[in-house]
C-alpha cells in the first residue's frame, strides 16, 4: 500500500516493490497515482504466489480507510485481530479505541446489508 500526496491510499501487487514505487513516482505506475505523486510506501506484505497476492489485494481494497491505516500502523496480524476482536467495556489505549471503532463500523455495515 502506498499513501499518495493527496492522502489517499493505493493498494496493488508487485514482485519488485521498490521498482514499482519508482514507477509510480515517475508517473509510469498507473493512472490513479500519476496525478497524486509522490507516493510513499506505508505497508507491504509477502504472499506465497500471485493468486494469494491478488486475493489479499482484493480483500484490502474492500476495506475502508481506517482499517487500511490500522493495517499500515500495526501490521497484518495485529490489525486483523483488532478489527475482529470484540471490544472491551472500557478501552484502555489507542489500539483498543481503534478496535472499538472498527468493530462498531463492521456491525453497522452488517446491519445495512
Amino acid at each position: 500500500m502506498v499513501k499518495c500526496k493527496d492522502g489517499s491510499i493505493y493498494t496493488g501487487i508487485s514482485n519488485d516493490v521498490e521498482d514499482r514505487i519508482k514507477e509510480h513516482n515517475s508517473g509510469q505506475g498507473g493512472k490513479y497515482t500519476a496525478s497524486k505523486r509522490p507516493v510513499r510506501l506505508i505497508f507491504r506484505e509477502e504472499q506465497t504466489d500471485k493468486s494469494s497476492a491478488l486475493r489479499r489485494e482484493g480483500q484490502i481494497k474492500n476495506w475502508g480507510r481506517v482499517k487500511k491505516e490500522a493495517l499500515s500502523r500495526f501490521g497484518s496480524a495485529r490489525s486483523d485481530s483488532l478489527a475482529l476482536s470484540p471490544p472491551r467495556a472500557k478501552p484502555r489505549g489507542e489500539a483498543e479505541r481503534l478496535a472499538l471503532s472498527l468493530s462498531k463500523g463492521q456491525s453497522e455495515q452488517a446491519h445495512h446489508e
